[in-house]
């Protein structure tokens, strides 16, 4: 059987049991159909993404390795902060004030 070899090489892949839904239920389930269901806004839609930035870490620097070397590692320590930044960009073209996320209890003054 040639599918379970198939899903054995793609191990991202897997085998689900799929539940019954009606055709037409299904058809319907758009998102210009959501949006005109709920009567959803420009104004009132928005994407958020997160990047993630660690503080203290050096950047890459130059090394001299042996010629024959492919992968050039530098260590360092794995003790470092990290802090998250989050934008928000409105369906309306306006945006939210970009605003980071810090680890901690309490905001110390040198994180603003």
């Amino acid at each position: 059987d040639w599918v379970p070899r198939f899903i054995k090489r793609h191990p991202r892949l897997k085998v689900v049991i799929g539940r019954r839904i009606d055709s037409v239920r299904m058809d319907g389930t758009t998102k210009a159909g959501i949006v005109w269901e709920f009567k959803i806004l420009e104004k009132n839609t928005y994407n958020m993404d997160e990047s993630g930035f660690s503080i203290g870490t050096m950047e890459s620097t130059r090394i001299v390795v042996d010629s024959t070397f492919r992968t050039k590692y530098q260590a360092y320590p794995g003790r470092q902060e990290w802090v998250s930044i989050v934008e928000c960009i409105c369906g309306d073209g306006t945006a939210l004030a970009p605003f980071g996320i810090f680890k901690g209890q309490n905001v110390l003054e040198n994180w603003i």
